[in-house]
């Protein structure tokens, strides 16, 4: 795993099994050097393909925040995943974003 991106909140397999897609909790990365602030957001999800990772980030919707969590659900059979997040903003006032990775 990246040491770079926040907590892992859960794992999601791929077409054979083998673990293929990670969560993460509020990730954050180091911005360009000398950058303000140091810290930007990071990924959402990471997809493992066997020998590197792939950063996913939620699609950014106008008037919202970011979901604070994402979990994967694969499609079998594929290299697919679905997600359903919990969104920023009022408590209420938004609908849970769904989207589809990979």
């Amino acid at each position: 795993m990246p040491t770079d991106v926040g907590s892992v909140i859960s794992l999601a397999s791929g077409p054979s099994g083998e673990p293929a897609w990670a969560s993460v909790a509020r990730s954050q990365k180091w911005g360009p050097p000398g950058g303000s602030p140091p810290l930007v957001p990071g990924p959402d999800l990471l997809a493992w393909n066997g020998r590197s990772f792939t950063e996913y980030g939620e699609p950014a919707v106008a008037g919202e925040g970011d979901s604070s969590r994402l979990r994967p659900a694969p499609v079998p059979g594929t290299g697919t995943v679905w997600s359903v997040g919990c969104p920023g903003g009022p408590e209420g006032t938004f609908a849970p974003p769904i989207v589809r990775f990979g």
